[in-house]
């Protein structure tokens, strides 16, 4: 099969870039779930994928499936027909976490803001204070806008109406500093294919004593047997201690290479991998305001996963084909009221300085060829990415050196 981005740096949300050993792990000889190899592998990606969160106080899950059927998890887990949620939408993942509650019987309130603001935290208190609400759900990274929601401040709000708090952390995990156990988060959901930097095909579940307290106390059955977390529960258990146990039959080789994910995480550091998306972040956005370029997440509430950036005037999807014949993949918009007026920028996973300068590069030369990037902007982006890299001392020898280019 051709494919046609295999020699293209992918500056995508969705899939972002696997290591090497990654992908050697998931083409291994499939074992069986029993074999006493995958069985100590999958114990040890539980514990790490906690490691990772910051949640070594809760119950880990990990189960074949997409983001989306992650959301439906939580909400078929924690959330019985006729219940209260209250669903803070930054984006699209809020507006899909407040219709596949609805699917399942849950009276939603839909708390909404312009695209781009974070959450308004008196509207939310306002209404959690008007009833009894069972949770508060948010996503944190909405990669329709790039806004990035404060998920301690959510999780302390919901507790002060003691609502659960259910998180979409499908496109912030190991990108952004999250401490599960430390702000009292009450269910994490992820996913592989974004900052784990797994292919896709796998729900990662945290979830803290409060959560599986309520899981346990349901007074009815969760009606999506597949999904069903009490079930799966005495599994997870049996694979961290060490011993084979069995529900569904596990993604072995999506778990082989998850293990493998996890443990390249953890051998960056947290506070390591969490600075290069803050630095790689920052040279990104530096040279797209450079090139006259602007984000839709305000200042204070963007994102260090992604940036949603709004395309200049004259110019749409054929900026996406430009780029890509310049070596970068990109991804296009997809915000209900924004998506054909802009583009996206993934900078989360194994993405280093040097992808970060080709891609401005690669942006520059396409509005240059689409003829909308004025002469005085052009080097412009590259420039102001190079100088967010570079020691002050060195950045005006560099300006030199680009300006003779």
């Amino acid at each position: 099969m051709q494919n046609s981005v295999e020699r293209h740096i992918l500056m995508t949300i969705s899939p972002t870039r696997s290591d090497p050993a990654v992908l050697r792990s998931m083409g291994t000889v499939t074992p069986t779930a029993d074999d006493p190899g995958f069985v100590k592998t999958f114990g040890e990606a539980l514990r790490d994928l906690k490691l990772v969160l910051e949640a070594e106080r809760c119950q880990a899950f990990i189960f074949p499936g997409t983001g989306t059927l992650g959301m439906e998890a939580l909400v078929a887990n924690w959330l019985e027909p006729g219940a209260k949620l209250l669903v803070a939408s930054t984006g699209f993942w809020g507006d899909r976490m407040a219709d596949v509650a609805r699917r399942h019987g849950v009276v939603v309130h839909h708390a909404t803001v312009k695209p781009g603001e974070g959450p308004d935290m008196g509207a939310l208190e306002a209404e959690l204070a008007t009833g009894v609400y069972k949770a508060l759900a948010w996503t944190h990274v909405d990669s329709s806008t790039g806004v990035r929601v404060d998920c301690a401040a959510m999780a302390t709000l919901a507790r002060r109406y003691c609502a659960l708090s259910l998180v979409d952390g499908i496109a912030g995990a190991a990108a952004e500093p999250f401490f599960q156990d430390e702000c009292d988060v009450d269910v994490y959901l992820t996913a592989t294919p974004k900052a784990i930097a797994v292919p896709s095909g796998l729900v990662l579940i945290t979830a803290g004593k409060r959560a599986m307290d309520a899981l346990a106390r349901r007074t009815s059955p969760v009606l999506c047997y597949a999904l069903d977390l009490t079930e799966w529960q005495p599994v997870m258990e049996a694979y961290e201690r060490g011993e084979f146990g069995y529900y569904n039959t596990p993604a072995i080789n999506l778990s082989l290479a998850l293990a493998t994910g996890l443990r390249l995480i953890l051998e960056e550091g947290l506070e390591a991998r969490w600075a290069r998306h803050a630095r790689v972040a920052g040279a990104i956005r530096a040279g797209l305001q450079a090139l006259g370029l602007q984000l839709v997440a305000e200042e204070g509430v963007q994102s260090n996963a992604l940036s949603t950036v709004y395309y200049p005037a004259g110019v749409g999807r054929e900026l996406l084909a430009e780029v890509k014949a310049e070596g970068v993949v990109l991804a296009g918009g997809y915000h209900p009221q924004l998506g054909p007026r802009t583009f996206r920028i993934g900078h989360l996973g194994w993405v280093t300085p040097a992808d970060a300068i080709a891609t401005i590069a690669a942006i520059d030369r396409a509005l240059t060829r689409l003829g909308v990037l004025a002469p005085e902007r052009q080097g412009a982006g590259l420039l102001a990415c190079h100088n967010a890299f570079t020691p002050p001392s060195i950045a005006p020898a560099l300006a030199g050196s680009i300006n003779r280019l």
